[in-house]
């Protein structure tokens, strides 16, 4: 595994730097390729790029009104995540923005008031005569609109309306009769304009979430690691470490550290040494186990602490290769096993074949087959990650709080729109 490194990859840090001085659509393109070559990988990397971009889209993108900047984001998304489609962080990201821009539409509708025509009518005379009153902070209308004056006939009056390109002006919209001086494209435009400012800001909250996400489930390490524990960890990562770290201010215990062949460097990870010295220095021993002989130090273990790269609606979680096979072994032995996630990595699908998540390597890195017979006859198949089943997960922590698997589709409604949760963000091949 690569060196822990505290800030970003060398490649991310790059690609954010040029996001200034470089068209959105070259920028772009030089995520997708980025993606596809695997220069930007593992989860947090990869969600942190794209809420970049994302942000990009909604600053610099052309678009009239909230379904043409809806749509610039569904586009984008779609590109991103099939560059990398192992990465369930990258389409989350797409979603939670897209939950972003329905929220402060919806908000911004709020504002208005009543949005139904009847609505509307109420507050009109009966004959279409002059009238100086103000409809809910609408400009004010010199007659009385009625059924047939809408360019929709029965379509809500709302902000909907407002933003809708065939609003802005003729004789088939209220607005096109109205007596201010003031154009409707000039309130369009007002609209369009507050609306990404506030879209902009949320996007400012998710990357603040994504640079705090592994101090916060760290705050959760007291109240689940006890003194004299034996904990079993796998893959180590950066998330993994600053929980272990945080637990060792106030508690001594061991830690085992189960190390799998892997045939990848993951950016964010920690080598094992430097891990151990960290923790040793913290007065915490660790001991290095291989995946082959769990069952021997399983008995001694209190629990199973694993980093996942994502985590499905159902509770089941994407990890690195050997993961299975300790969550097999702790449910054999009876131990609980806890899954360390940001809330970035919450998928609000589910999949009916786990297999498609699993992201595949090269065999030679394990097997030569540069001699012999072999070459033509056999397929090796090589995973980089696994699909543990939901089964075999007692505990979800993330940055917000300890979970179990039927608190799950409570996080997913909170964090996700119910339109977006279904979309399909995969391009078909």
């Amino acid at each position: 595994m690569a060196p822990f490194q505290a800030g970003n990859t060398p490649q991310l840090d790059i690609f954010i730097r040029g996001l200034k001085s470089h068209p959105l659509e070259a920028s772009t393109e030089t995520l997708v390729s980025l993606l596809k070559r695997r220069q930007i990988s593992g989860s947090r990397p990869c969600a942190i790029a794209a809420v970049h971009i994302l942000r990009q889209v909604v600053a610099k993108a052309p678009y009239r009104d909230v379904d043409g900047l809806i749509a610039k984001i569904q586009q984008t998304g779609q590109r991103l995540v099939h560059a990398q489609p192992h990465e369930l962080a990258v389409g989350n990201i797409v979603r939670r923005v897209l939950g972003l821009i329905r929220e402060e539409m919806q908000e911004d509708r709020t504002e208005f008031g009543g949005d139904s025509v009847s609505d509307l009518q109420t507050l009109c005379p009966e004959k279409e005569k002059e009238t100086k009153e103000h409809v809910v902070g609408l400009p004010v209308l010199s007659r009385a609109p009625t059924l047939g004056g809408w360019s929709h006939q029965s379509a809500p009056f709302s902000i909907m309306n407002l933003l809708s390109p065939d609003q802005g002006s003729g004789a088939g919209s209220p607005m096109g009769r109205s007596g201010t001086s003031t154009p409707m494209l000039h309130g369009q435009n007002l609209s369009i304009n507050n609306l990404k400012s506030e879209v902009l800001d949320g996007i400012d909250e998710i990357t603040d979430e994504l640079e705090q996400v592994d101090d916060q489930i760290a705050g959760y390490a007291d109240i689940q690691i006890h003194p004299t524990d034996y904990i079993l960890v796998h893959e180590l990562d950066s998330t993994t470490e600053r929980f272990l770290l945080r637990a060792s201010r106030e508690r001594r215990f061991t830690v085992f550290i189960a190390q799998g062949k892997s045939t990848t460097s993951k950016a964010g990870d920690a080598t094992p040494s430097l891990f151990q010295k960290k923790l040793n220095s913290a007065g915490v021993k660790t001991i290095n186990i291989s995946n082959t002989g769990l069952a021997a130090y399983m008995t001694k273990v209190d629990k199973v602490i694993l980093s996942v790269r994502g985590v499905t609606a159902d509770g089941g979680a994407v990890a690195e290769s050997g993961a299975t096979a300790i969550a097999q072994a702790a449910r054999a032995f009876g131990k609980p096993v806890v899954v360390l996630m940001g809330m970035y990595k919450l998928s609000p699908e589910s999949t009916p074949d786990p297999r498609s998540l699993v992201e595949w390597g090269e065999p030679e890195s394990f097997v030569n087959f540069s001699k012999g017979n072999m070459v033509n006859t056999v397929e090796v198949e090589v995973p980089l990650t696994e699909f543990v089943a939901p089964g075999l997960v007692d505990t979800y922590i993330s940055n917000i709080g300890v979970h179990t698997q039927d608190h799950l589709p409570s996080l997913i409604v909170d964090h996700y729109n119910e339109q977006d949760s279904d979309f399909v963000l995969t391009i078909p091949a």
